[in-house]
């Protein structure tokens, strides 16, 4: 009973917060009183939802960018017009919806024309790794309904397992400063520690989860966030090797993020960040799960001649001392080089440094070489006993980036990491994400 009663006045207070937002939610002008603004050249994006970016934008420029303007001497109307007009330019490319926004202000007439991305995009899916192999297909689309929401359905099926993945995720809840969205997945594979190239011990996995999260703005490039999911999990004896017990679930989290980059289509130039505590409670197999951290630190320059540097450091752990609850690590930026999910670990800190340099431009996107080089520490879990170790991987590659199409850089790389994989060659999506 207590729990619905807190539920309920939890759902009043969240309704009520969406009705002063849009109550209050006006037209303040982007220059000045009075002004006409035209947007053009959105085929499909609602014209709805651009001011309402827009209307963000400005929040983020009175709050951030007004202050540091006010502590120089006065500049002529024409200078603080200009520095507007290009602030809100890269604040409309930074919703990643345009491949060209254009915006001209001649007295009270202010005409932005922008240039949709497409945005509706299939992605097929192929994995192998040893006998391995699976076979997929997700479809995305980061522009719903013309209004900038996201989502994105699909699965994969092999002789290492079978899933299915659904995401919606609306970044402005009834154009306003919340944001929200739900996750639901289905997976059924075969999980495998390894040491060095060999599998040491391993189980096969019957993943079920759904949940949600929503997110406040608390300033103009902060969110925090709470997330709640139903978990359930089962395990199947594979060889044999031991087997964890099965568990159910919930995990409930606060999040906290940061977003200050600005996006510059095979970049990210700026810096942004993100942490996560999450808990399990009323757990069928208590104390199994245990606590988990997230953090993400990610910045990026741009150096001589365009060439951009990234550096990232990022920290995993989980409280858990429970068999079958390690994290699975491999693949991701700072661990490349690893088996995909293929390492087991209770605490992963890692620093990854890229440096791209852009080969060619073209009115269809660019094409990057980059260099990497990773380095982590990890608390590896070998059939459950704990040992501290650091591995780390190195590479080169190339990346195509395509403008008129909301697609995350397409990869290919080649890389080394002596501990676990020798030589390898992967395919990657996103970077410069």
């Amino acid at each position: 009973m207590k729990l619905s009663k807190t539920a309920f006045f939890f759902s009043i207070f969240f309704l009520s917060q969406l009705a002063v937002s849009i109550k209050a939610k006006g037209t303040p002008p982007l220059f000045e009183r009075g002004e006409n603004l035209t947007i053009t050249g959105n085929k499909r994006t609602q014209e709805s939802y651009i001011r309402s970016v827009l209307q963000n934008c400005l929040w983020i420029w009175e709050q951030s960018y007004s202050k540091k303007s006010s502590e120089k001497k006065e500049t002529k109307s024409e200078d603080k017009d200009q520095n507007k007009i290009s602030f809100y330019k890269q604040c409309l490319i930074n919703t990643k919806l345009f491949s060209k926004v254009d915006i001209s202000k001649k007295g009270k007439q202010i005409k932005i024309d922008v240039v949709d991305r497409w945005t509706l995009i299939p992605i097929p899916y192929v994995r192998g790794q040893g006998d391995a192999k699976a076979f997929g297909f997700f479809l995305i689309d980061t522009n719903l309904f013309g209004r900038g929401k996201f989502i994105t359905a699909g699965g994969t099926f092999g002789s290492g397992g079978n899933s299915g993945f659904l995401m919606y995720r609306d970044p402005s809840l009834f154009f306003s400063k919340w944001n929200g969205g739900v996750i639901l997945r289905n997976a059924k594979q075969d999980s495998y520690n390894f040491q060095g190239k060999d599998e040491i011990e391993g189980f096969q996995e019957r993943f079920i989860s759904y949940g949600g999260y929503l997110g406040y703005k608390i300033y103009p490039k902060t969110t925090v966030g709470l997330s709640v999911s139903k978990d359930k999990k089962e395990f199947s004896k594979l060889e044999s090797f031991s087997t964890p017990q099965n568990n159910e679930y919930f995990f409930g989290g606060i999040n906290l993020s940061y977003r200050g980059s600005q996006y510059k289509f095979y970049f990210k130039e700026g810096t942004d960040a993100s942490l996560s505590l999450k808990a399990p409670f009323a757990e069928t197999n208590k104390d199994a799960k245990g606590i988990e951290v997230k953090l993400n630190v990610s910045s990026q320059w741009n150096i001589t001649k365009d060439h951009a540097l990234q550096l990232t450091l990022g920290h995993l752990q989980t409280f858990s001392k429970r068999f079958g609850y390690a994290l699975k690590l491999g693949g991701q930026k700072g661990l490349r080089g690893l088996p995909l999910k293929g390492v087991w670990a209770t605490r992963s800190t890692s620093l990854s440094a890229d440096y791209q340099i852009p080969l060619y431009f073209s009115k269809y996107g660019t094409w990057t070489f980059s260099t990497f080089l990773d380095g982590a520490s990890l608390n590896q879990v070998i059939n459950q006993n704990e040992s501290d170790m650091f591995t780390a991987s190195y590479g080169v590659g190339a990346t195509f980036f395509i403008k008129k199409v909301n697609f995350p850089g397409l990869g290919l790389f080649y890389g080394r990491n002596n501990d676990f994989l020798g030589d390898f060659v992967s395919f990657t999506l996103g970077r410069g994400e």
